[in-house]
């Protein structure tokens, strides 16, 4: 119900009327009061129609987060296609020769432990090569296969492959590197002992000789 319905129907009814327009009529009831009161009336929260609660604000939307992001070498958009494509294809590159470096730091570091035997640094290398061969095992499979279905379909196939390859790299990289350090410099070579002379000193013939004919 309005509230100009709600007034009418509250003016139209029987006991209402009678004293309203006897007070007119006898001067007793002034207009602005009376106009104070309907104002009031008309304002009053319950009097009008039910107030429609105010609707609630969208939930603001959450940032895309990109499952391979894009790396800084290649941008793109920034330039055709052919040219990203190329682009790419030489930071795959890049990153498996930076790759290849950190690991081959790697066995020179374990090559410069003195403190172990030969043995033991022998098989060392052996379990880092087989730990870096399942680790290309496991990369090649995830950017093969999984990547390509995670990003636009057209050039986001081989975008999301080669940008998973990249990133991979660059994360063993980093890794081999935090983990192995830098070859220690070559530890200075002993010094030579100094044989002191003794001077000239007696001894006893241990060869046995003939005995002296007489």
């Amino acid at each position: 119900m309005t509230r100009h319905a709600f007034a009418r129907r509250v003016f139209a009814r029987r006991e209402c009327a009678g004293p309203i327009r006897a007070g007119f009529a006898s001067g007793r009831v002034r207009a602005v009061p009376l106009l104070l009161a309907l104002v009031l009336l008309l304002g009053a929260p319950g009097a009008g129609a039910h107030a429609q609660p105010p609707a609630p604000n969208p939930p603001p939307k959450a940032a895309v987060v990109e499952p391979w992001p894009s790396t800084a070498r290649c941008r793109s958009g920034e330039v055709l296609a052919r040219d990203y494509n190329r682009c790419l294809y030489e930071a795959i590159s890049v990153s498996e020769k930076v790759m290849e470096a950190a690991l081959a730091n790697a066995f020179a570091v374990i090559e410069a432990r003195s403190d172990l035997l030969p043995s033991q640094r022998n098989r060392w290398r052996v379990l880092l090569d087989e730990a870096q061969i399942r680790f290309s095992m496991y990369r090649n499979f995830d950017c093969q296969s999984v990547a390509p279905f995670e990003g636009p379909r057209g050039i986001g196939n081989f975008e999301q492959r080669a940008l998973c390859l990249i990133a991979n790299n660059e994360r063993r990289a980093e890794d081999l590197r935090r983990r192995y350090g830098e070859v220690p410099p070559p530890s200075a070579p002993a010094p030579a002992l100094v044989m002191e002379n003794i001077g000239t000193r007696p001894a006893t013939w241990l060869t046995a000789v003939a005995p002296p004919l007489d």
